[in-house]
């Protein structure tokens, strides 16, 4: 069966290559697009590199793993992936014991025009 794909879509791995830019510079790291996931999550450390905020919210996150919830600070970023900026609140978080310190949730998914596919993973730069 084949699918119809409109001409603007951009095929994408599940691990992508993205920018976190704030007010103190910009930070390119291996991201994790997870469509479980509701919101985008940055992990302190890269939020704190670049400048990240101003604290704009907070937000009460479950994880999949955790049977309560916590609460987290949202933050003003822009994630940039293959070119397309991004503007978004952001949940801030320990992400260090994570293999990714960037997750992108569906609150940025859903304005992109981004077409997962899950074979595709992201080379390492060299």
């Amino acid at each position: 069966m084949k699918i119809a794909i409109e001409t603007d879509t951009k095929i994408v791995g599940v691990v992508e290559w993205v920018t976190v830019k704030g007010e103190k510079g910009t930070k390119t790291v291996k991201a994790k697009l997870d469509t479980g996931a509701f919101r985008t999550s940055v992990d302190f450390k890269v939020a704190s590199e670049v400048g990240l905020g101003p604290v704009v919210d907070t937000v009460k996150v479950r994880s999949a793993v955790a049977a309560n919830s916590e609460t987290r600070a949202l933050v003003e970023a822009e994630i940039i992936i293959h070119q397309q900026r991004f503007e978004l609140p952001v949940s801030v978080d320990d992400r260090s014991r994570m293999k990714y310190t960037v997750l992108i949730g569906r609150d940025l998914l859903e304005k992109s025009n981004f077409l997962i596919n899950p074979r595709e993973i992201a080379e390492d730069k060299s």
